[in-house]
């Protein structure tokens, strides 16, 4: 069986997104019956060089997407494809998202008669049903044509399956994949103690966490209002918030308007093996995010579950996919995060039962490595992907 996966975002940089969560499952596929179609990216010659699978490239870099770009980047994709597929044909396509890499992949099928599995995250839906903009009845025709002839539809969580009867899709055959962990994200060769020193943290210091893009959504803006209740309970309390955004000057200027300026570090964006390490230095992982007026939402926040990979205890917004994500009492603790009270009561508790956030944190680790593994979600995306070329034939 040979399988096109068909993404608009692609590694490298492993970080985030729908392009990690793709790249997470195939890489674990078996390489020679899978190929991935992408984008220009930074560094990918070294990236595609020690893959397994074959990647190939158009010469659209991602960007924003405005709408020329994105006009500029089917048009490209269609006349890369065509020829490519008249002498490499697929028996299955991958779509890595509805409405960019959909629309391709819609005609590429209708062309060659390839059935083809779309994924569905949940904020494209949610921001969709919402939209007003001038154009959203064509995203609208767009995203219902995309679905309705799916052969199969994965999503990452139960929250963005459920989604579907909202657009009027019914009666397909569906796969829940929640994110994996990545592997290499679950490795610290720089040790907890080091990054300890190095941001400055006693032996009595209790760490809590933050990794996220510095955009409204996350709810860093909800952790920074609480911390000034958190340390009143648990005075060596200190928080890193790692990641960057368009957001990170107001969270700082939080910071000091709240007055815990020296209580909050704000680490930036880090590679791999410093961010292992202080998931293993830390006592706690928060991320308390929320769904906005317009839609924007998580679909499922893998990084929850590296935390779990890590044996430490959540806490999460009660928004979007959370529930795939935290195991609410089992391995963290799921909160309103738009309520500043409610996070630091959270935070506070675990802070103060280090017997309870211990228990949280081995459950959540139990969890990954028994179910939420790359190859587990590669052996029943590849199950999926056989009974639908086996229907197609049949």
């Amino acid at each position: 069986m040979k399988i096109l996966y068909l993404a608009v975002s692609f590694p490298p940089p492993l970080v985030g997104g729908s392009g990690v969560y793709l790249y997470n499952i195939v890489a674990h596929l078996p390489p020679d019956e899978v190929a991935v179609f992408t984008n220009s990216r930074p560094g990918q010659s070294d990236f595609d060089m020690v893959q397994p699978f074959r990647i190939v490239r158009s010469d659209q870099p991602v960007s924003t997407f405005r709408k020329v770009d994105k006009l500029r980047m089917w048009l490209s994709w269609t006349i890369v494809l065509v020829p490519w597929l008249r002498r490499s044909p697929v028996d299955l396509l991958h779509i890595g998202d509805i409405f960019k890499a959909g629309t391709v992949g819609w005609l590429i099928s209708q062309l060659f008669g390839v059935p083809y599995i779309v994924y569905v995250y949940a904020e494209e839906i949610t921001a969709q049903l919402r939209s007003t903009d001038p154009l959203c009845r064509v995203r609208n025709w767009i995203y219902h044509r995309v679905l309705s002839d799916a052969a199969g539809i994965i999503g990452v969580s139960d929250y963005s399956l459920s989604l579907l009867p909202l657009m009027n899709i019914r009666n397909k055959r569906t796969l829940k994949v929640i994110p994996v962990v990545s592997t290499q994200k679950q490795m610290a060769t720089t040790s907890a103690g080091h990054v300890r020193a190095r941001y400055n943290l006693g032996a009595d210091s209790s760490l809590v966490l933050c990794v996220g893009r510095l955009i409204e959504r996350k709810g860093q803006d909800m952790l920074i209002r609480s911390w000034p209740e958190v340390v009143r309970g648990s005075s060596t309390a200190k928080l890193i918030i790692v990641g960057d955004g368009p957001w990170k000057g107001k969270l700082q200027s939080l910071a000091h308007q709240v007055g815990m300026a020296d209580r909050i570090t704000f680490a930036g964006a880090i590679g791999d093996e410093e961010l292992g390490a202080l998931y293993e230095a830390c006592d706690l992982f928060v991320l308390p995010h929320r769904e906005l007026d317009n839609g924007d939402t998580e679909g499922c926040p893998t990084v929850f579950l590296e935390a779990s990979a890590h044996g430490k205890p959540t806490v999460g917004g009660k928004a979007g996919g959370v529930h795939d994500a935290i195991v609410d009492g089992v391995t963290g603790i799921i909160v309103d995060g738009a309520q500043p009270s409610q996070v630091a009561a959270a935070v506070s508790r675990l802070l103060s039962d280090p017997a309870l956030a211990r228990r949280l944190g081995e459950n959540g680790r139990r969890r990954v490595l028994n179910d939420l593994m790359p190859q587990h979600a590669a052996q029943r995306v590849m199950e999926f992907s056989r009974e639908i070329v086996a229907a197609k034939h049949g």
